[in-house]
């Protein structure tokens, strides 16, 4: 059975998706605007190490991003 993953094109970091041999099936658009077409080549033409099947997410966050405080309680973060 092919496996798809779909999924992963449209989302908004860089995805790589390799099996156990180390061969790159699928990278998704943003994967392939940052490292050009990887697909067939062996993780080890791309950073990689020992695999047994990898998806790489590289998720870029922004430094303006707004953190999360989990230790306040519910009732504090309704004051903020």
């Amino acid at each position: 059975m092919k496996q798809t993953f779909d999924y992963l094109e449209n989302v908004a970091f860089a995805a790589t998706v390799c099996d156990k041999e180390g061969i790159v099936p699928y990278q998704n658009a943003v994967a392939r605007q940052r490292d050009g077409g990887v697909i067939g080549k062996t993780w080890f033409e791309v950073p990689g190490g020992e695999l047994s099947g990898l998806i790489e997410l590289d998720i870029e966050i922004p430094e303006t991003h707004p953190t999360f405080n989990r230790d306040l309680t519910t009732d504090s973060r309704a004051n903020l």
